[in-house]
């Protein structure tokens, strides 16, 4: 399931009217926008919709009429409605309530279908008052606030309606809302509007407040009261036309800005971690909202083509398809907003901390003075320390981000150290024999933010060495590092410390490697030990000078989101600690819980709080530091922050009666009030998730427990903290598929992160392109259009890709992410895309293979109808398999092939925003297209083609024939964007414009013109399912004559069992032949498309049906249709869909599709005179519009569809049309209790706010679902 998007659509302007209070006219005000906006846009749909409504079902806004007899023509909807006239959470108690989730889809859902409908209005109307709650509890403003949509809230008239206004403003504006009108009732008593007016006139830019003239009492006589409401409503449209003009411009200006901000963002901002040289604004990702784990981004337009050939994107092509396509889509926040979100985009309660805070201080001065949200948040991370095992810290410093973080920590570390060995403060060396700086002992690629002083901590890389004042002043040792490599955990020990080859230890589980009771007992402690101690005595003799141990706990981040063996990491800070001889004497008798060896610093900005699965990362190496820097989660992700914990000893070192001495540190915005009440609040329900049943779920249905309770030393573990274990949000099943892949070399998970490390062919590290390639696949997402639509967001370090859920993250959506990037890894190549070409005409020497494959698809199929006859059970049994289940029941035949493969496929490329712009139809083979193109611009050609099957020595004379490829010389006609291959062949074979056989200029081809046309899945008994549409091909090629044209015939190659067959010719058809074909064409079309009752592809379906019934009638034949409704009509409106009547009607349909989309193309190339003439130009353009809603192949209709295909055209009221061109006196109506059933169904679904999703057997849907 898609997560569910923001609603915004360039063609559908959506509203949502929420009240400041129940009984403020909501409703009364809704009708009123829903009648002004018939009257201002009278091309122009307008839908009303009600999710949760509650009371009598007669009473409802939709069903009592309401709205149907003062604003007629408004589509209406109510998606749940309860009996009860309570609250929705109350009425909903003891019924199928929707989750929250599946209620925000179905009001997508229900905007999509209109907004798909063509442009117009839709008012969504809440329930009670803006906090009122909704089925599941949650409140309305909470809920909603996903879906981003505008709101025009209806103002309270009443006493105490200026205050409830006020306030129902506050509450929207808070979470994130757009309030772009506020409408109410004059009051002459109370006048509300007037203060209201000047109120919001004043503030938040000018939010226009209208007043409009009170209803009429309601008069006991219902007739009386509409009479009295209709004229209401006339003298009040006026008012409303004026709101409607307001919202129209606000919806356009809203669409232009968020379209134009990459454009404008490129020319004015100066972006971090980016190279602005390499960045266009196509690269930018505008984003309009976040809630929860999800940016909502604007969806992108498609590049423009790299070559001469045009873009065949379906968004650049068609205008139409564009205005309904949604303007935003989900986006997986993968990067969690680099690092610091925690808790959810938008969460309500972290808001409301950061509001109370603001209003009770604003900001205040901190130096010698204190206020509740500084000290509360201290005393809370410090008991959060201490529960954690560490209770060496005492201090809190505050600071604005974790790199100032840093910086302070190193003031701290450095000036106790030198204290304790007797530095000179001023930097110079007095007794320790070097002028030296101090140095930091760190761990390589290690990375600590980016101010100077912490940029001096980390080796030297990409994010220093162009840094003119950066000098490196660290000791950088060597580490371990872990992944999963082909399902088994591996701890890969480097050449530094493990002699001549590195050295890797297999473990079975990540809780074995965690399990540093059990692990320090083992030989490897040694050698970890040695290591550090040779480096470290090693740069002591050269003269340097060490002042602080500095390592990120567990995880180096930015430096590559590398998993350090933690053991490695406890082992290096006890070595340092009990080496206080190696770095000098201590100057004074050390205290009971002093620092010992060097100060020992944990930059926990980006591990800790939960990031890696518990409160401080430090539990996990089973180490305390003596300062700990702590930010990014620290405030859920809604504002910087950020602290540096020190012990009393750390503390102690600055101390004296001299000022100088104190650490002269700070900025104006210094434990910033709200910051501070924000972090309290974030820690309060960080820590309320740290409960061991919610750890334990996670790690229980997460594998992570699997071979845990095996641990030898499990025992030893018990003085740990309890949280000090390894797990992950992403389960152990997907960590060890992932590491199977073949452009895998390693993964990870801890906490909430995710790290893929990719095989790099550029080497691993920063300035590897590896995981380009994977992030470019996760933007694009899984391929879905229209609501359906979402992506990744995400970011790279070198060769690895790594995504962060949060603490609101859920299952499902876990669940989710890990399918899309299964399914991005295969498409991680190793080279780039350049071009995807296909066959447009293929010369006339290869006519006997066409032949062959004609002969032997018609042999298949006839074989398959033969060993079938009496039907195919599975077919008439199962809903839900797809079509390749047919005949699995009777496997004596092999399945047919669906007839339209190759372009389907093409029409899923083209659509594509990915391949849409590669995809190239040429005039030629495409062998010697793709020949050319390498030829000229290098690369590799990879085909599926069996031409390239070859031995050697056929190999010389198979390139020779594309030496000399015509590809560069042509001139590609446009319509190659949109034609299927086989009729761009018969186009080129029409027109002699062809890379071979091409003819001289001004010379008209004389031989007939030839197409070649599937075998369809029909009865060999009985006539080709392509013959009930062959007057709409025949009016089609006739279309293509030209002025001086001579051939009268086209030759059709269908089914046949003779590979020596000579086709079907088919006459042109004369002027007014043609004229007369063309009028009943517009006819039927009219008749059945368009109408405004059932979804486009159900129209189609009638059209053809009549097509065949009218087909039928002029043969003199009986009409399969017709046969087929009657036995419909026997048995409650279905049919068998195994039954070959069934299947032969699903061909003909397919078939008569498939000649209306010839007939489209051929139109749209106007190769032919008529085509635009005087005489028939005209209904050619009507003919355009109506073809242009044609169904992609993908929608076609397949034999399981005909099960009830004809009780869906009676639901739809379409079966009228379909008797009138039968010529009967009315329609055939079915058994009158199973329409009863069915309606009450229908009503219950209704009722329940249900939707039916049709299960398709359609073997092209996978393609039209994922086109990306």
């Amino acid at each position: 399931m898609a997560p569910v998007g923001s609603i915004l659509w360039p063609s559908l302007r959506v509203y949502q009217i929420y009240g400041a209070n129940t009984d403020v006219g909501k409703t009364i005000l809704t009708t009123l926008l829903c009648r002004a906006s018939r009257e201002l846009c009278r091309s122009e749909q307008t839908s009303f919709l009600k999710p949760v409504s509650t009371g009598p079902e007669d009473e409802a806004d939709t069903r009592c009429g309401h709205i149907a007899v003062h604003a007629p023509g408004v589509s209406t909807t109510t998606l749940l409605q309860y009996s009860e006239p309570i609250s929705p959470h109350a009425a909903a108690r003891g019924k199928n309530a929707p989750s929250d989730t599946a209620l925000l889809s179905l009001i997508r859902a229900n905007c999509s279908r209109a907004a798909s409908a063509g442009p117009g209005w839709l008012f969504l109307e809440t329930a009670g008052g803006v906090h009122s709650p909704s089925p599941s509890g949650t409140t309305q403003a909470d809920l909603y606030s996903a879906l981003r949509l505008p709101v025009v809230l209806v103002g309270d008239a009443k006493l105490g309606g200026i205050s409830l206004t006020i306030a129902a403003f506050e509450a929207l504006r808070l979470r994130g809302y757009d309030v772009e009108s506020i409408l109410m009732f004059e009051n002459d008593v109370h006048e509300n509007h007037v203060y209201l007016r000047e109120y919001f006139g004043e503030r938040f830019g000018g939010v226009p407040v209208v007043a409009l003239a009170a209803p009429p009492e309601r008069a006991r006589d219902q007739r009386a009261d509409e009479k009295r409401m209709m004229s209401y409503y006339a003298q009040a449209s006026a008012g409303g036309t004026g709101v409607l003009k307001h919202l129209a411009a606000r919806h356009a200006e809203r669409i232009k800005r968020l379209q134009s901000m990459s454009t404008e963002a490129h020319k004015t901002i100066w972006y971090p971690f980016t190279q602005q040289t390499l960045l266009s604004p196509e690269n930018i990702t505008a984003i309009d909202s976040a809630k929860g784990n999800f940016f909502q981004t604007l969806v992108p337009h498609p590049p423009p083509a790299s070559s001469p050939v045009p873009s065949t994107s379906a968004a650049a092509q068609d205008p139409v398809e564009a205005a309904t396509a949604p303007l935003l889509q989900p986006s997986f926040d993968g990067s969690a907003s680099w690092w610091t979100q925690g808790l959810g985009h938008g969460a309500p309660s972290l808001t409301l901390a950061a509001a109370y805070a603001a209003g009770r201080y604003g900001h205040v001065m901190f130096a010698e003075a204190v206020h509740e949200p500084a000290l509360g948040l201290a005393e809370a991370l410090l008991g959060g320390m201490h529960r954690a095992g560490n209770h060496r810290l005492t201090r809190v410093f505050y600071s604005d981000n974790g790199s100032t973080g840093v910086e302070v920590a190193l003031k701290m570390a450095l000036r106790a150290a030198g204290r304790r060995y007797g530095w000179d403060q001023g930097g110079n060396e007095t007794d320790a024999g070097t002028d030296q700086p101090a140095a930091v002992v760190g761990l390589r690629g290690g990375y600590h933010g980016d101010t100077l002083g912490a940029m001096e901590c980390g080796e030297p890389s990409a994010f220093n060495r162009k840094v003119d004042w950066y000098r490196g002043r660290g000791v950088w040792l060597d580490y371990p590092t872990v992944l999963c490599v082909e399902g088994r955990w591996l701890v890969q020990i480097p050449m530094s410390m493990a002699g001549e080859r590195k050295q890797v230890i297999e473990f079975g589980t990540l809780g074995h490697v965690f399990d540093l009771a059990g692990r320090r007992h083992s030989k490897i402690v040694a050698l970890y030990e040695e290591y550090v101690e040779r480096t470290l005595r090693h740069h002591l003799a050269q003269g340097r000078k060490l002042g602080a141990l500095l390592i990120e706990p567990v995880v180096i981040g930015a430096g590559g989101m590398l998993l350090a063996d933690p053991l490695f990491q406890h082992v290096l800070v006890d070595v340092v600690r009990r080496s206080s001889h190696l770095f000098g004497t201590p100057s004074s008798q050390l205290s009971p819980g002093d620092w010992t060896g060097l100060p020992v610093i944990f930059d926990e900005v980006f591990t800790g709080l939960y990031r890696l699965g518990c409160f401080t990362s430090s539990a996990l190496i089973d180490a305390q530091a003596d300062i700990s820097v702590h930010a990014k989660l620290l405030t859920g992700g809604l504002v910087p922050l950020c602290t540096t914990l020190a012990s009393e000893s750390i503390f102690d070192a600055f101390g004296s009666d001299d000022k100088t001495d104190a650490l002269l540190h700070g900025h104006s915005y210094t434990a910033h009030p709200v910051g501070c009440q924000v972090a309290v609040e974030s820690l309060r329900l960080l820590t309320g998730r740290e409960k061991r049943e919610e750890r334990e779920s996670w790690r229980i249905e997460g594998g992570w427990m699997q071979g845990v309770e095996d641990t030898p030393d499990k025992g030893e573990n018990d003085g740990l903290p309890e949280d000090a274990s390894a797990w992950s949000i992403w389960t152990l099943a997907f960590v060890r598929e992932l590491s199977h892949q073949p452009s895998v070399a390693g993964v990870w998970a801890l906490g909430s992160v995710l790290a893929i490390h990719l095989r790099a062919p550029d080497g691993a590290g920063y300035t590897s392109t590896a995981a380009v390639r994977l992030r470019e696949e996760l933007k694009r997402g899984p391929g879905g259009q229209g609501p359906e639509r979402w992506n990744v967001h995400s970011r790279v370090l070198g060769n690895v890709l790594y995504l962060m859920g949060s603490q609101a993250t859920t299952k499902e959506e876990v669940e989710e992410i890990a399918g899309l990037v299964k399914l991005a890894l295969p498409g991680v190549w190793a080279f780039d895309q350049a071009a995807i070409y296909f066959d447009g005409y293929l010369p006339a020497s290869k006519k006997g293979e066409r032949l062959d494959r004609i002969y032997q698809s018609s042999n298949v199929s006839s074989n398959y109808f033969s060993s079938t006859i009496s039907g195919i059970p599975s077919a008439s049994k199962s809903h839900s398999s797809s079509q390749a289940t047919l005949g699995t029941r009777n496997n004596a035949r092999q399945l047919p092939i669906p007839a339209f493969i190759v372009p389907a496929i093409l029409d899923a490329l083209r659509s594509s925003d990915e391949y849409g712009h590669l995809i190239h139809l040429v005039p030629g083979e495409a062998d010697s297209f793709c020949a050319d193109d390498v030829k000229s611009k290098g690369g590799t050609v990879i085909t599926s083609d069996s031409d390239l099957l070859l031995f050697a020595s056929e190999y010389a004379e198979f390139v020779s024939q594309y030496l000399n490829s015509p590809g560069a010389s042509l001139t590609m006609p446009k319509y190659l964007t949109f034609l299927d291959p086989r009729i761009s062949e018969f186009i080129f074979g029409w027109t002699g414009n062809a890379a071979v056989d091409i003819l001289p200029p001004d010379t008209l081809p004389t031989e007939s013109a030839v197409l070649y046309l599937p075998p369809l899945l029909d009865r060999w008994d009985q006539a080709s399912a392509w013959n009930p549409s062959t007057t709409i091909r025949q009016l089609a090629y006739s279309f293509c004559r030209r002025t001086q044209d001579t051939r009268s015939v086209v030759v059709e190659y269908r089914r046949t069992l003779s590979r020596a067959s000579k086709g079907q010719a088919v006459e042109l058809l004369e002027d007014e032949q043609m004229a007369e074909v063309l009028g009943e064409l517009l006819g039927l079309c009219r008749k059945t498309v368009k109408k405004p009752t059932g979804p486009p592809q159900l129209q189609w379906a009638a059209m053809c049906l009549c097509q065949e019934v009218r087909h039928a009638a002029d043969q003199g034949n009986d009409s399969l249709v017709l046969k087929l409704w009657r036995k419909a009509s026997k048995s409650r409106g279905q049919l068998d869909p195994g039954n070959w009547d069934a299947m032969h009607l699903a061909g003909q349909i397919q078939g008569t599709l498939y000649s209306l989309r010839i007939l489209h193309q051929v139109l749209r190339c106007q190769i032919g005179h008529l085509v635009t003439s005087a005489s028939l130009g005209g209904q050619v353009a009507k003919l355009l519009k109506y073809l242009s809603t044609l169904p992609p192949i993908a929608g076609f209709p397949v034999a399981p569809d005909m099960r009830n295909l004809f009780g869906r055209l009676q639901q739809a009221g379409m079966l009228g049309s379909l008797a009138d061109v039968a010529g009967l006196s009315g329609p055939l109506s079915f058994d009158e209790r199973a329409s009863k059933a069915r309606g009450e169904t229908r009503a219950g679904r209704q009722g329940q706010g249900q939707t039916t999703t049709r299960s398709t057997m359609n073997p092209f849907d996978v393609l039209g679902e994922n086109e990306g």
